[in-house]
């Protein structure tokens, strides 16, 4: 019994996050990349650029690539990056039409473009074999005008966006399983123009906009569908478009500054100051992944 041999297998959740973290195509319609780490609590430092200048994109992380998609101009254009090293996007391929102001959600393996102003459509893509788009299924309503995007190692949620009006619709999708989304509750306040990030556990999204820019977090346990709780207010009401974790600390930008604000993904309350950034990252994408 002694000399019996066994072999034990453990299942480690590929990596959607990480402490570097990126912030593309910001308000000012630039092709401009940059970065920093979350952990280390320093002032962003250029990256790269984009293959185009756009704005109001989405982005998605496998841990090893940061992919970019979509934005303003009527754009279909995918791009991607090795997060771990600073230079210039390189061509992955396209959307299957254009779209801007998506929600975006990764498992790590495969991304989801979701919704923006061209309706309930899902697009997908698996992060490492660059390639166009393929359909992943539709969304339960059509939340054009940014629905924030969360996801853990299995989901991924999109919540609020603006139809006909304001939505505070929450919904989801199984990564891994081309389909289309089930209803996983409401947020606490319909709006557009939010951003969402999490860790495996918790999502959390932050402000939006609702007759203004809104001040409110929510969250919600993203392996439990049920309504959004209140998290905290923001420092400065923001409508943003990006946000971004190292699995700890939850980062987005703050309205009309080249500044952000941070809460810790596992406690509630108002967020803190964070780091200085090089542009207005308000309508850019964050993403985040190894260094």
């Amino acid at each position: 019994l002694n000399s019996e041999f066994k072999e034990i297998t453990t299942i480690v959740p590929v990596a959607f996050y990480g402490d570097r973290a990126l912030f593309a195509g910001p308000v000012s319609d630039t092709d401009a990349i940059e970065y920093f780490s979350i952990s280390t609590d320093t002032s962003s430092t250029s990256f790269g650029n984009l293959t185009a200048g756009r704005y109001q994109l989405s982005s998605v992380s496998s841990g090893t690539y940061g992919v970019f998609a979509g934005g303003n101009v009527s754009d279909n254009v995918i791009d991607y990056v090795t997060i771990a090293t600073a230079a210039d996007a390189a061509d992955f391929g396209d959307l299957i039409s254009s779209s801007k102001e998506q929600a975006s959600a990764s498992d790590g393996t495969y991304g989801i473009f979701a919704g923006g102003t061209r309706g309930n459509a899902i697009d997908y893509i698996t992060i490492a074999t660059p390639a166009n788009a393929t359909d992943f299924g539709d969304l339960t309503i059509s939340p054009q005008y940014g629905p924030a995007g969360i996801s853990n190692s299995v989901y991924g949620v999109i919540a609020g966006g603006f139809t006909s009006a304001n939505s505070n619709v929450i919904q989801y999708v199984t990564l891994a399983t081309p389909s289309n989304a089930t209803d996983f509750g409401d947020l606490t306040v319909a709006r557009n123009s939010c951003a969402g990030t999490s860790d495996n556990t918790r999502g959390v999204i932050f402000g939006g906009y609702n007759s203004g820019d809104r001040n409110e977090i929510d969250y919600i346990t993203i392996s439990t569908p049920s309504n959004a709780t209140d998290f905290g207010d923001l420092i400065t009401a923001t409508s943003p478009n990006s946000a971004v974790s190292d699995g700890t600390t939850a980062i987005t930008p703050r309205s009309g500054m080249v500044a952000t604000q941070k809460v810790t993904i596992q406690t509630t309350g108002n967020a803190a100051y964070g780091i200085s950034l090089i542009y207005d990252q308000r309508l850019g994408t964050g993403t985040s992944g190894n260094a």
